[in-house]
């Protein structure tokens, strides 16, 4: 137990996860984690209440659950399966269609939805195969996932169903975020897959008679602080990370608590305690001040024209640099 533990929570898409900024789909593994607990033990007892919990946390969630209903229903759950594959669905629908698009999101409003999936250029003919898996990081980022699980949770039926969506999503979405080990969308899949291997050694005894519990997690251990070694430069998990928190902090303390601001998406949370708080670049009009960091990410922005801003607002006669530790800038408007 002790060394499954190691694995899962140092696991490439769990930590990764850990060292990116709050996102609901990391909120909802432990909800995600009872459910596939639930599933695997067939008790059943909080089924449609973990359900509902998880369809409510993310959009992607109608749809990776609605797999899970069809892996059901292969399984021989024919009601609980077609179930959980009509509430999902439905509910995938009616967030992406109806309300995101209300709010001003989604397929309508141009939200992520309507950009990576709806608003694509797809080839066709041979093109598509390319287009598919180019760039290679795609293919990468699946066999290193189901690689550190010695490709064991391939095995498993209901694993299969539910990564389906997931690994799809590297393939046929255009947005590179959705490619890479990095961010959030590792760590869904690095529990289902985990999820998976966990049912694959408990049903496939032959597999334990051969090698033995002990060394199959010993070597998956190892294997994945291999991993972890190669790619941690890229998950900035070195000394790097506290040198560049340590400058955000100290450009944050500068900023009135009462002051309306606008900031980037990764620092909105350390400042939404006050009655104005926008997502940089919304807000610029309106905000006495704009704190804006290049660490991490540049979201809602591309890299080139987040940095852009930066220089705009640095030349803007309306705007003065108040502070600037690293990557971080602190601008305060001189005139209303």
């Amino acid at each position: 137990m002790i060394l499954l533990l190691l694995i899962l929570s140092g696991n490439i898409g769990i930590l990764s996860a850990m060292f990116f900024d709050f996102h609901p789909e990391i909120l909802s593994l432990p909800i995600f984690s009872l459910l596939l607990y639930e599933v695997s033990s067939k008790r059943y007892k909080f089924f449609w209440i973990l359900l509902s919990i998880l369809l409510l946390t993310k959009e992607d969630f109608g749809l990776y659950l609605s797999f899970l209903g069809l892996a059901l229903w292969a399984g021989g759950e024919k009601q609980r399966g077609c179930r959980t594959f009509v509430i999902s669905i439905l509910s995938f629908w009616l967030i992406v269609l109806k309300i995101m698009p209300y709010f001003g999101a989604g397929l309508i409003g141009g939200g992520y939805l309507s950009k990576t999936v709806f608003g694509q250029s797809i080839p066709g003919g041979l093109e598509l195969v390319t287009w598919i898996f180019q760039p290679l990081i795609k293919v990468k980022t699946v066999l290193v996932s189901l690689g550190v699980w010695l490709f064991l949770p391939l095995m498993d039926r209901v694993t299969i169903f539910l990564i389906i969506p997931l690994i799809a999503a590297r393939f046929l979405l255009n947005d590179p975020l959705r490619w890479g080990l990095n961010l959030h969308y590792s760590g869904v899949l690095s529990l289902v897959l985990c999820w998976g291997f966990v049912n694959v050694l408990l049903n496939k005894k032959k597999i334990l008679e051969i090698f033995g519990i002990e060394k199959i997690l010993i070597f998956t251990l190892i294997l994945e602080v291999l991993v972890i070694a190669h790619f941690s430069p890229r998950l900035n998990v070195t000394g790097k990370r506290s040198r560049e928190a340590h400058e955000i902090k100290s450009v944050l303390v500068v900023v009135p608590s009462n002051a309306s601001v606008s900031a980037s998406s990764n620092l909105v949370p350390h400042l939404a305690a006050r009655k104005e708080i926008y997502q940089f670049p919304e807000g610029i009009e309106q905000a006495e001040y704009v704190v804006l960091t290049l660490d991490r990410t540049t979201y809602p922005l591309s890299w080139d024209q987040f940095k852009l801003k930066v220089n705009e607002l640095n030349k803007n006669p309306d705007y003065e640099l108040q502070a600037e530790k690293g990557s971080t800038y602190l601008f305060k408007r001189i005139n209303r």
